[in-house]
């Protein structure tokens, strides 16, 4: 019997139907993010600009944090919202977001 835990993983590795679009989200966050900080040499560890202060850009990933949240009521398959949830907080909130803003 597989687990929920599995599942999720199952499903991110693997996604299917709508899984798939979800994943790519999160992968892109994450991504996003990961490498903004590379390229400014930014992020809430070091002493640069993380993304949250960018005036063009922070507000541009801000929302797509938020609208991915709310994409998280949909139809998520073999996939955590829960999890998802935490992770995508946890991009933004590394991003230098602040919980308020997070929630919108």
């Amino acid at each position: 019997m597989k687990t929920a835990l599995k599942n999720h993983s199952d499903a991110t590795i693997n996604p299917i139907n709508m899984e798939i679009p979800i994943v790519h989200i999160v992968n892109f966050l994450d991504t996003y993010q990961t490498e903004y900080d590379v390229q400014f040499g930014a992020g809430i560890l070091s002493a640069g600009q993380c993304l949250a202060d960018d005036y063009v850009l922070g507000p541009v990933y801000l929302s797509m944090v938020q609208n991915a949240l709310r994409l998280l009521d949909g139809e998520l398959g073999r996939l955590d919202g829960g999890i998802l949830d935490i992770t995508i907080r946890r991009f933004a909130k590394i991003a230098g977001f602040t919980n308020e803003e997070i929630a919108g």
